[in-house]
């Protein structure tokens, strides 16, 4: 993927972003729009333009996710965009409430679908018909045992990811879009999960919760590490599941997990994790992303009551 190139115009405080012509949801996608992020803030530009191309070639998810980010700038900035970003963006992506939530009724129609939902959220409100929905997806279109067992087990698990996005990012607003996509190089349909908070970071909310215990600041990746840790939490009483668990999860199923916030990142691709700051991006937020296998023919998702964890096995094995 090419870069995205900066044009800095300091007579009209103006900084205007060319986006490539060709964009895919992944990871470096999502590290490119926190560099972006970050210039913005670091130039003290009053004006904001964003650019691409006719021959653009935008994917849902990234359109969708862009269209996200435009707008929490213009909330801060005076942004503005060419015609051809409007076009291509506004045509296929509409932001919609929590309370106008479409859940997925006929897959294949899913698929071949150009347009694309974002959904703003306020507080815990309609939480639970995107969980749910998720939940039901992932159960109904996989080789189950023990279904009901793993519906429980996804909601708490999917649930825990929207609530930390209320509890810790001390904002009521946050963002939430999904798709299903064919991978022609895995020959698998990906349903992608990503939810947006534009509030306090995981190292703000880690920070702070070490220095209420005296205890020295750590980095931002750091932060991350030890938020990831079973039973760690800034959360008084229990808590400091939601994350381990999930990535428990997105392990076992062979899954990806993508995490940006402040200048530090958590990836987990191809099985293997690493977890590194951003030297040229800064997230000022937290930005989840995970993507899972669905109508697996290989592989049965199953239920461990002892363990109290989602299992995958080969269905030879079965």
């Amino acid at each position: 993927m090419a870069p995205i190139s900066y044009k800095w115009n300091s007579s009209k405080a103006e900084l205007s972003i060319a986006l490539p012509d060709k964009i895919v949801f992944d990871f470096e996608f999502l590290k490119m729009t926190a560099k972006m992020l970050h210039l913005i803030n670091k130039f003290p530009c009053e004006i904001v333009t964003f650019m691409c191309n006719n021959s653009a070639d935008y994917d849902k998810l990234s359109k969708a996710y862009l269209y996200n980010l435009l707008l929490h700038v213009a909330g801060e900035k005076k942004a503005r965009w060419n015609l051809t970003l409007k076009s291509k963006i506004e045509l296929s992506v509409h932001s919609k409430t929590a309370a106008n939530f479409e859940p997925i009724d006929n897959l294949a129609e899913k698929i071949r679908s150009s347009e694309l939902n974002f959904y703003r959220f306020t507080g815990d409100a309609g939480i639970d018909t995107p969980v749910n929905a998720l939940t039901k997806l992932l159960v109904e279109k996989n080789v189950t045992l023990d279904p009901e067992k793993i519906k429980e087990f996804l909601a708490t698990t999917i649930g825990e990811i929207f609530s930390n996005s209320i509890s810790h990012s001390a904002q009521d607003e946050f963002f939430f879009m999904f798709d299903v996509v064919y991978d022609k190089v895995t020959t698998k349909f990906q349903m992608y999960v990503n939810i947006i908070d534009y509030g306090k970071t995981i190292a703000e909310n880690v920070n702070s919760f070490f220095r209420s215990h005296s205890k020295p600041s750590k980095t931002s990746s750091d932060c991350i590490d030890w938020a990831i840790k079973p039973g760690n939490t800034t959360r008084s009483g229990s808590g400091g599941y939601g994350l381990p668990t999930l990535i428990e999860y997105i392990k076992e199923v062979h899954g990806d997990l993508f995490i940006f916030s402040g200048n530090a990142y958590y990836r987990l691709e191809n099985g293997r994790e690493e977890i590194n700051d951003n030297s040229d991006g800064v997230f000022n937020g937290t930005s989840v992303t995970f993507r899972v296998a669905l109508l697996d023919t290989e592989n049965a998702l199953c239920y461990d009551p002892t363990l109290k964890k989602v299992h995958c096995v080969s269905l030879e094995n079965i």
